[in-house]
């Protein structure tokens, strides 16, 4: 076997190691990123209706309207977190919780979620306080001051039936879309904190 040979064996070979590597750092990342997509179940959600209701306040107002953002979130005990709804104004942030309808029945806010007391309590599915909580670490890294979580509410809900037992307020997109409009203050450059966003999200890695 001359010389020449060998070298087109040995190159040969390591040209097939790099292709199993690569075929095997494919599969793994496709997978990894599968995971980062499932977990959102567990660290927040995002209902059609709230949605909607964001491309509503995207008409009506010059603000920022960002849903869906997912993000890996150190302060958080899945250690991710899905923002469902964000309004990015000249003079605040507003972090908006997935949207509770109205009901006919009581409804009850607390540290352990939203319920419906119907002679007995049921809780709101796929509808958790902890999860607004767990948004404030990884906010106030970056927008210390800037940002109000707030608890996004169907305009035709009954605030005389609600009971908000938290420090977050209740706020419809109406009553968001009045407060962006009323309040003149420019202290937040709105292209700069979507990027943040937008930089952040895990679903544009997952995309790719």
């Amino acid at each position: 076997m001359s010389f020449l040979t060998i070298i087109i064996f040995v190159l040969g070979g390591i040209l097939f190691c790099i292709l199993i590597g690569v075929i095997i750092w494919r599969i793994w990342l496709k997978y990894n990123k599968k995971d980062d997509l499932n977990i959102q179940n567990y660290v927040g959600y995002t209902s059609k209706t709230t949605i909607e209701k964001l491309k509503i306040l995207n008409a009506l107002s010059n603000a920022k309207v960002l849903s869906n953002i997912l993000v890996k979130n150190p302060f958080a005990k899945k250690k991710y977190t899905l923002f469902s709804a964000i309004v990015v104004s000249e003079h605040k942030i507003y972090i908006l919780s997935d949207i509770l309808k109205n009901s006919k029945f009581k409804l009850i806010i607390n540290n352990n979620g939203a319920f419906i007391e119907n002679k007995k309590l049921i809780k709101q599915d796929k509808w958790e306080i902890f999860w607004l909580k767990e948004m404030s670490g990884w906010l106030d890294r970056r927008f210390k001051n800037q940002y109000e979580i707030i608890i996004f509410s169907d305009e035709n809900l009954n605030f005389k039936n609600v009971k908000n037992q938290t420090t977050y307020r209740i706020m419809n997109l109406n009553e968001i879309n009045d407060e962006i409009i009323n309040n003149k203050n420019k202290e937040i450059n709105t292209e700069k904190v979507t990027e943040i966003f937008l930089k952040n999200n895990l679903f544009n890695e997952i995309k790719k």
